[in-house]
């Protein structure tokens, strides 16, 4: 019979196996609900099956350009005679098309422009409106997101999508203005993100950019 002695000198005790906390992969559901940017990407992937949205928002980025460079050149900020945006990427658009996009652009601009005259100081003094300062791009950028949620709020229409690229140029501007030139150098990308979650379905039942000329 074993004794306790001999029990002791058996020899060292085989550790016992403990099954690991096996954690869950995160799955795009799972952070749907925790992260805007992740609710962003997926719909932005989602749009870029469908040819007619995602050419909808690639020409929505591109007008967005050239409004901001037509606000920056009447505000003193790029020279007049800088070649225009639309001219210098044309080739993205098949021939039928090149006349039509630099048409719907220009009326963009007019309408835009004609926004600033009859509400001056709506698109004045952007930061002392909203109660904020400038002080690095994230802000900026949330300015941005917030204003032009707030414009679309009761829908969706061509004054009120003017509105919002109005607000896009007055922000670059005021930025400009401050010494921030670098904190809107993605404008064009906010407003290809916000017209993904806001405006390219409706744009799209109105058949396209080109019914802007209707306003």
């Amino acid at each position: 019979m074993a004794t306790e002695e001999t029990k002791t000198i058996s020899g060292p005790t085989r550790p016992t196996l403990q099954r690991p906390n096996i954690q869950k992969r995160l799955s795009w559901q799972d952070m749907a609900n925790a992260s805007p940017r992740v609710r962003v990407t997926r719909r932005i992937m989602k749009l870029q099956q469908d040819k007619i949205a995602s050419q909808i928002l690639e020409q929505g980025k591109r007008m967005c350009t050239d409004f901001v460079e037509a606000k920056l050149k009447r505000d003193g900020f790029l020279p007049a005679n800088q070649q225009n945006n639309s001219t210098a990427l044309k080739s993205f658009f098949v021939s039928s098309n090149r006349d039509t996009f630099v048409m719907v652009s220009k009326r963009m601009q007019e309408v835009g422009e004609m926004l600033e005259q009859c509400f001056p100081r709506v698109y004045m003094n952007i930061a002392q409106h909203v109660n904020t300062s400038f002080t690095n791009e994230n802000i900026v950028n949330e300015v941005f997101n917030n204003v032009a949620t707030e414009i679309v709020h009761d829908g969706v229409n061509w004054a009120r999508i003017a509105a919002v690229y109005t607000f896009a140029g007055a922000l670059t501007s005021e930025c400009y203005r401050n010494n921030k030139i670098g904190f809107v150098c993605d404008i064009a990308n906010w407003m290809y993100e916000f017209s993904a979650m806001h405006l390219v379905d409706w744009v799209k039942k109105k058949g396209g950019w080109v019914s802007i000329a209707d306003i």
